[in-house]
């Protein structure tokens, strides 16, 4: 799945994907607001939020807090409706301490 930022940039038309995003049981949103969302990903952003809200599963992975989500996309009006929806119904996992990725990294031998 792509990043929502791809979302609606699609060859066969805009929103195809977001459309089919919206009737998956499971979506999962990867490292999500690692960069600003312009106008397309924002607005994708907030068609998913709503029409999954209460009735698909949603999982969302970012290093950012749903708070700091809000600055980075471009209409603050849909960013803070689809933020409310995902967050009133979410459980939370946050995950302190080093990057896993640094604990899995190969270990360097001396010669």
């Amino acid at each position: 799945m792509p990043g929502v930022g791809e979302l609606g940039a699609h060859p066969k038309g805009p929103g195809l994907r977001v459309h089919r995003a919206i009737y998956e049981d499971e979506l999962a949103l990867d490292d999500f607001a690692l960069q600003p969302l312009d106008e397309t990903a924002t607005n994708d952003f907030y068609e998913l939020t709503v029409a999954r809200h209460r009735s698909n599963a949603t999982v969302v992975t970012s290093n950012r807090t749903p708070d700091e989500w809000l600055g980075l996309m471009h209409d603050q009006l849909l960013a803070q409706s689809a933020v409310d929806r995902l967050t009133s119904t979410c459980h939370e996992l946050i995950i302190e301490g080093d990057s896993y990725r640094k604990r899995q990294r190969p270990s360097r031998h001396s010669a």
